[in-house]
């Protein structure tokens, strides 16, 4: 198979990991500089010493990460960010996450192979001498070792591609996925009509299992505090980033008032607040019976939702660890839009792979005719933002 090579990116001319370049794509360029590279590879049955075929795409004007994530079908994914260019936050964390979201997903997908067994199924059947694809694509979700090896030569091409000749760019996300991929719901044709882009779906081959990656700018807040809106709504696989929820969210997300960074969820009757469209929730209260001379340290307390009814986020780990580190008090349990409108909370912020840990300043209620409360920046807050900073780079796994 002949290799394809634009002479604009001399560092696709070389891919010891994949041999096989099947399609190298580059769009919208017209001398402009690359703004995405997107990778993608299927699982094919062991073939000797062959190597499965890789698609690269290089873009001037992307797809954005959800109309990426929802343009491959349902799919299990993750989303971090470079440090320094070379190095991934948490890395082993998101190829872990990954591993658990899949298995997270596996119960909800209906193919069956010949033998009428589902992908779940192939998770604990005895092993085959030469797996297909499908049972290679469910046994990752036991096998971390596996994904990595499937997984990070993409990643590695991908970062290498995007920033070759770029000396003076910033960070990237990259966002990976793993999908079994079927024809395009209905659902899915919709929420890529609420992102109101028109983008090809990948649909080579029905039931096909697949990695793809996608390497693109970060986009960080352009302040250091922000402005949310409360809205009720719920996540069906809350410990799972599948791409489900990617679909689900879009109508909120189009439903967004101007200047509003982020959506957090109401569940149920008595007004818990879970977490944010894309972000973990922390919000800082007074400690019962503390006297007010004492020290921040003893007067505050940070809450965040109980384990298992969110997913644990790369940057809710570094708070979590930080507040360990610091004595600052942890409370597990879901605050309370009530708590919010009687004054209780003193401070919140949001934390994830773009925003680190982000101050809220207004909470915008538009349930209640828009209703608007503005929080201070408070020294917990201000303390476990500085103290993430310091942990970026000790969390941080060299890719090249």
């Amino acid at each position: 198979m002949r290799m394809l090579v634009v002479t604009r990116l001399p560092t696709l001319c070389t891919l010891p990991a994949f041999p096989f370049v099947r399609h190298l794509t580059v769009r919208n360029m017209a001398d402009r500089p690359i703004q995405a590279v997107t990778l993608r590879t299927g699982l094919q049955a062991d073939r000797g010493d062959q190597d499965p075929t890789l698609t690269i795409t290089v873009d001037a004007e992307p797809p954005s990460t959800d109309e990426f994530v929802i343009a491959q079908g349902r799919s299990a994914y993750t989303c971090a960010r470079t440090f320094h260019q070379r190095s991934i936050i948490d890395y082993h964390g998101h190829l872990r996450r990954l591993c658990d979201s899949l298995a997270g997903m596996l119960p909800h997908l209906t193919w069956a192979d010949a033998d009428g067994r589902r992908l779940v199924d192939l998770v604990e059947a005895p092993p085959s001498m030469e797996p297909p694809p499908a049972e290679r694509f469910a046994r990752l979700t036991r096998d971390v070792t596996a994904l990595d090896h499937l997984v990070t030569p993409l990643v590695k091409r991908g970062l290498l591609t995007y920033f070759d000749g770029k000396s003076g760019a910033g960070e990237a996300k990259v966002t990976m996925l793993l999908s079994y991929h079927a024809a395009p719901s209905i659902e899915l044709t919709e929420a890529l009509a609420l992102c109101k882009r028109t983008i090809n779906t990948h649909t080579s081959q029905d039931h096909a299992p697949m990695c793809a990656v996608q390497i693109s700018a970060l986009k960080q807040p352009a302040q250091s505090n922000c402005q949310v809106e409360i809205r009720q709504a719920s996540r069906s696989n809350p410990e799972a980033k599948d791409s489900q929820w990617v679909s689900d969210r879009q109508a909120l997300y189009h439903g967004m008032a101007p200047h509003t960074n982020e959506v957090l969820l109401l569940d149920g009757p008595d007004g818990h607040l879970t977490e944010g469209l894309s972000s973990n929730l922390f919000v800082v209260e007074e400690r019962p019976n503390v006297p007010t001379d004492h020290g921040a340290l003893d007067r505050y307390q940070l809450l965040t939702a109980p384990p298992g009814t969110v997913l644990l986020g790369t940057i809710m780990k570094l708070v979590l660890q930080v507040c360990h580190e610091s004595g600052i008090h942890i409370v597990e349990r879901l605050p309370t839009l009530t708590a919010l409108k009687q004054g209780q909370w003193q401070g919140a912020f949001i934390t994830s792979t773009s925003r680190l840990v982000l101050p809220i300043e207004v909470v915008r209620l538009p349930d209640e005719g828009g209703l608007e409360i503005n929080l201070a920046l408070d020294p917990i807050t201000q303390r476990i933002r500085e103290e993430v900073l310091k942990h970026l780079k000790a969390s941080a796994v060299e890719i090249y």
